[in-house]
């Protein structure tokens, strides 16, 4: 059921409380991971490094410094 449907106000207004708590809960579970991603970038960087895959330390680097190359 959505809130638009609802034959009650207090209904609508439950329905409209509850959509805002899951969705702050999402946008805290977004920030977290993308936190925990790029946390996780720097070591995979050393990683590339250590075994010489260029391309892949420069992609990482490229995610860091959030710079973006155009492709035509």
């Amino acid at each position: 059921m959505n809130a638009r449907s609802c034959k009650t106000q207090a209904r609508k207004v439950e329905l409209q409380n509850k959509y805002a708590e899951k969705n702050q809960e999402v946008k805290k579970s977004v920030r977290r991971d993308q936190r925990n991603w790029t946390g996780n970038l720097p070591y995979q960087a050393e990683a590339a490094a250590n075994k010489g895959n260029l391309k892949e330390l420069f992609a990482i680097t490229r995610v860091l410094s959030r710079k973006q190359i155009q492709r035509n």
